[in-house]
């Protein structure tokens, strides 16, 4: 039986060699002088609004999960913490709303192009 210590810096060498090989390198697209990148603060009150739309959008799917759920429950105090995150779910929706607003303004302003 052949011991494999004499193979491990084949091995070594193998897992090494091989992730290198493997990447390959992609020429860097030319910038063109026309072409002008949104500002630092455009794309932050972009970023903004989408993380503001993406929890307008959950706190949405949420109330109609509970109504949904409310619709089937069979127990009075189950019905009532329903009714109780359905409440509570519709004031952080009109925050949501509200802000979202504000954060679409927000964009328009940063991101004007003059």
């Amino acid at each position: 039986m052949m011991p494999i210590f004499p193979f491990v810096p084949l091995l070594f060498m193998a897992a090494v060699a091989l992730p290198a090989a493997a990447q390959t390198t992609a020429p860097a697209p030319a910038a063109s002088p026309t072409s002008t990148e949104p500002s630092k603060q455009c794309v932050t009150a972009r970023k903004r609004e989408d993380r503001e739309q993406r929890s307008l959008t959950a706190a949405t799917d949420a109330i109609a999960r509970d109504r949904k759920a409310r619709e089937s429950c069979s127990s009075k105090s189950m019905c009532a913490r329903y009714d109780t995150a359905i409440s509570a779910m519709e004031k952080r929706q009109a925050r949501h709303e509200t802000r979202l607003t504000r954060f679409k303004e927000d964009v328009d302003k940063a991101c004007k192009t003059s």
